[in-house]
């Protein structure tokens, strides 16, 4: 399965990335051996698909397996403690939100306010989701 990112600019969206989308290529009809989309190189330039950095403070134990990745990661700050200060970049902000929450308690993020916005929205949309679960369940 090939994955693509594209910029969207007529696109709803409260950011600029917000317009952009991610698309399975697989899941384009071609006709006549002609491709149905023009496939950028990876990864596109900044002017095809704008992205962004958000950081994450990562405990000690996540952080030992976050380094520098050109690109994608830079790691900003170490603490004593192990813990670390990291900047990844994303072009979708749905993937770091989900990104975000894959680390659970190991993490923090930081900013851009966005983000921080909408992991907590969606931890907010979680709890009330477990706790009608829960209320339903007795």
């Amino acid at each position: 399965m090939l994955f693509r990112s594209a910029h969207c600019p007529d696109a709803e969206g409260s950011t600029v990335w917000h317009k952009n989308r991610e698309f399975r290529l697989d899941r384009f009809d071609t006709t006549a051996g002609v491709p149905a989309v023009e496939v950028l190189e990876t990864p596109a330039t900044f002017e095809q698909v704008p992205a962004f950095e958000f950081k994450v403070w990562l405990s000690a134990s996540m952080a030992s397996g976050f380094r520098k990745v050109p690109r994608r990661l830079r790691v900003l700050k170490e603490a004593p403690d192990g813990s670390r200060l990291v900047a990844i970049t994303e072009t979708i902000p749905l993937r770091a939100v989900r990104k975000v929450l894959s680390y659970g308690t190991q993490a923090r993020v930081i900013e851009p306010d966005f983000i921080v916005s909408e992991v907590r929205a969606t931890i907010e949309r979680l709890a009330r989701a477990l706790e009608h679960e829960v209320a339903t369940d007795d």
